[in-house]
């Protein structure tokens, strides 16, 4: 699942949220790691077999860990659910994802709705959306089962959701893409930049998402308390 220097980085930011008080919360970054896994082996000769490493885990519970430092500093009772939200948002992403390179078919492009690479930041397919719904809805129902909270689980759902959509929309316009020949990958030289930011690779993709979204939640709720 993780490589060592990922279960290092997993296990700074699950100490993180404990020390927040959060303990409970636990549950979540577990349940995306282990549900995250399993549904990676849809895809495996697309994976690397030694695991997620530092900067994947950071990218994908960075946000968590900032949740919980502010949280120890100054408890919200916004800032559970904006933790939920984050796992909801990583999870949808990695369903979305392996569910819609296995299933889907020609992706489209959310930019441009123009067929695009299968396995390409920013395609998108009526099964991945799915799958991706799928994800956030199995991180939403736990939280149901532990809150018993269903106005919070369905801004949990929501935002997921919407989560992964922010991550399809930042694949589609900042994340880099190079032209090597006749193809496009989201790996290569500087030079070969035709779309997006050199420095804005996957990962960087997955965190802009997933904070992009938990302080539009954050905002939002502020706002209408």
């Amino acid at each position: 699942m993780l490589t060592k220097i990922g279960w290092i980085s997993g296990i700074l930011i699950a100490t993180l949220i404990i020390l927040s008080g959060l303990d409970i919360y636990l549950v979540y970054p577990i349940l995306f790691l282990i549900l995250g896994s399993l549904i990676s082996r849809l895809n495996p000769k697309n994976k690397d077999n030694t695991g997620r490493n530092a900067i994947q885990v950071v990218a994908n519970a960075g946000v968590a860990g900032i949740l919980a430092i502010i949280h120890f500093l100054n408890p919200s009772s916004l800032l559970p659910v904006a933790l939920v939200i984050s796992f909801s948002i990583a999870l949808a992403d990695t369903f979305s994802s392996e569910i819609g390179k296995k299933y889907g078919g020609t992706p489209y492009s959310i930019c441009s709705l123009r067929p695009t690479k299968n396995g390409l930041s920013g395609g998108i397919s009526v099964i991945g959306t799915l799958g991706g719904l799928l994800g956030s809805l199995l991180i939403s129902s736990s939280y149901y089962l532990l809150q018993h909270d269903l106005q919070n689980t369905i801004v949990v759902l929501t935002f997921g959701f919407l989560g992964m959509i922010v991550d399809s929309i930042i694949g589609c316009t900042l994340q880099a893409k190079y032209k090597e020949g006749i193809l496009i990958r989201e790996t290569g030289n500087k030079t070969d930049l035709i779309n997006g930011y050199h420095f804005i690779g996957n990962n960087a993709t997955n965190f802009l998402s997933i904070l992009i979204t938990v302080m539009s939640y954050l905002i939002l709720s502020s706002t209408n308390n």
